[in-house]
């Protein structure tokens, strides 16, 4: 006895799994036909077959104006149709005659008969669904009629109010709803939809830039701003700053304007001090305050006045945003003496 379709499963792998399907349904895999427009087939978590919404899409030319006709219709044109004719909240939902349903709405619309209306959300969901609008309210727009072939009675009315809403399309998109992702096929003169997902990823050819459609619309993902190496600043002061004062004497001023982060700050002087037996004394302040707990205090190995010596050092700094002030500060251990900074470097990057 022959094998029957219920028992097909269980045969060797050998076997045609399908040979009992219909001519249509015999070359396709297990569950295309039931399958929408942008799934494919994987294998999920639990090894089996399943049909999942593919979440990056393929390239498209542009996003465009649904509420108008598409910009060209070349065989293979792709695009994404925004939602500029916007969301328009039904009134009422009343049958008129034969299979001609009005659909009253909450706000005037500038729609032509011929586009399409997508209703959405009605208490009976034989209200839902796209339909070319068959009549209009001539005078403000505050209505479009469809026909609808499930309808032929009053039954599935929603009055005195309907919870539905509209989204409408230029009659040339075919049907297709706002936000969609559409290809042209030339040869049927159509326009061919993909309805999209939370989360879908598109990249746009135009702006050359990747959108991804989140909380019903799609926008475009902007990299962050790199933080490492931002606001960076820098100053080379080569005036001699010469002093015999103890306190703290300014020699320069690095003025920055930065957003709040951690920077890394770097410094350089030459100075000179002509007493080898006190002290020279170098300071970097960030508005007014020490970067380290000490100061840079030092002897000379030589006091003549042609000797030049180099200091340099860098810390982390936490800064909010807005202005600061980085400066460059000498002091002389003695009255008697003389102190002198020769040339001062300061840089500041942010890191974090």
């Amino acid at each position: 006895m022959g094998l029957i379709p219920s028992e097909i499963s269980d045969q060797p792998s050998g076997r045609h799994s399908r040979q009992h399907d219909d001519e249509l349904n015999m070359h396709f895999p297990r569950g295309y036909i039931a399958s929408l427009a942008g799934e494919s087939p994987r294998t999920n978590e639990e090894e089996n077959l399943e049909w999942a919404h593919l979440k990056i899409l393929e390239t498209v030319q542009d996003i465009v104006d649904s509420s108008i006709a598409p910009p060209t219709e070349l065989d293979g044109d792709t695009f994404i149709i925004d939602a500029t004719s916007g969301v328009i909240a039904v009134d009422t939902i009343l049958f008129q005659s034969g299979n001609t349903v009005r659909y009253n709405l909450a706000g005037a619309t500038s729609v032509a008969v011929g586009d399409f209306a997508i209703f959405s959300s009605s208490t009976n969901s034989i209200n839902d669904g796209t339909f070319q609008i068959t009549g209009i309210d001539g005078s403000f727009g505050l209505f479009v009629e469809i026909t609808n072939a499930g309808r032929a009675n009053a039954d599935d009315d929603e009055t005195p109010s309907s919870p539905a809403t509209m989204n409408t399309t230029h009659d040339d998109w075919d049907g297709a709803d706002h936000n969609n992702w559409v290809r042209y096929n030339g040869a049927l003169d159509q326009w061919f939809n993909i309805i999209q997902e939370d989360g879908d990823f598109v990249f746009n050819n135009t702006p050359s830039a990747v959108f991804t459609f989140t909380g019903g619309s799609w926008s475009q993902q902007v990299a962050p701003a790199a933080v490492f190496g931002s606001d960076y600043n820098a100053q080379r002061d080569s005036s001699d700053t010469v002093t015999s004062s103890t306190s703290l004497v300014t020699h320069a001023t690095l003025n920055i304007s930065v957003a709040a982060g951690t920077y890394l700050l770097k410094w350089h002087y030459i100075w000179n001090y002509d007493n080898t037996n006190r002290n020279f004394t170098g300071e970097i302040q960030v508005d007014a305050a020490n970067v380290h707990t000490e100061q840079h205090v030092q002897e000379p190995s030589d006091g003549a006045a042609g000797q030049r010596f180099h200091a340099s050092g860098e810390a982390e700094i936490v800064l909010g945003a807005g202005a600061h002030a980085i400066t460059v500060h000498v002091a002389a251990g003695n009255v008697a003496d003389v102190a002198t900074i020769f040339e001062s470097n300061l840089s500041i990057f942010r890191v974090v």
